[in-house]
């Protein structure tokens, strides 16, 4: 009874626009234009916590805009992926923040970042206590 209230809410034009978007995200998916990602520290709280996943646009040419959530490649060793915010942006470097800047290496540590650390950009996250949003 239950997906029938739904599917007449949604209407077959509201159903076609959900498969297509939802065939549009498995194929850039596949294509490797989009990854998951998981947060394993407390950097980025309360916006982001430990356990939370993010659905993450792999990068193409250019900078992330201000006040993004975005994946960067530390340019320190062990050169691992770090979730942060975009706080500044020049022509050919940008610097990320932590929304915790107390528990966190950041742009403040290790200066602007160079195009080549910008992984991606995060659309979404999920959240077991949250549930799904956009960010």
């Amino acid at each position: 009874m239950g997906d029938q209230k739904a599917k007449r809410r949604l209407g077959s034009r509201g159903r076609l626009t959900l498969l297509r978007t939802l065939a549009s995200e498995l194929l850039a998916a596949g294509s490797g234009a989009r990854f998951l990602c998981r947060v394993a520290g407390e950097s980025m709280m309360p916006e982001l916590t430990p356990g939370d996943w993010l659905w993450v646009n792999r990068a193409g040419d250019g900078l992330p805009s201000v006040g993004a959530v975005v994946v960067v490649r530390s340019p320190e060793p062990p050169y691992r992926l770090l979730v942060k915010r975009c706080v500044s942006r020049g022509t050919d470097s940008f610097a990320v923040g932590s929304d915790a800047p107390a528990t966190a290496r950041d742009s403040r540590h290790f200066g602007s970042l160079a195009p080549q650390c910008f992984v991606g950009l995060c659309l979404a996250v999920w959240s077991p206590r949250r549930g799904v949003r956009r960010i």
